[in-house]
């Protein structure tokens, strides 16, 4: 038995179907591994650690 493998998706939601694109691929490993992997898809731009310049980004993108 192989150990679980762990994957980190980031993303963000600036239009254009990222979010889709990579809850597409966590699906797409999920289906294919099973439980030998732990798929999770982020925004970082969405941590409220992250500057406001970042975290306004994507409303910016929106605005174009």
């Amino acid at each position: 038995m192989s150990a679980q493998r762990n994957i980190l998706i980031l993303t963000a939601d600036a239009g254009f179907g990222h979010r889709s694109a990579a809850k597409a691929v966590a699906a797409a490993l999920r289906e294919t591994h099973g439980d030998d992997c732990a798929v999770e898809v982020v925004n970082p731009l969405a941590d409220w650690r992250a500057p406001a310049a970042l975290r306004d980004s994507p409303l910016d993108y929106d605005r174009m």
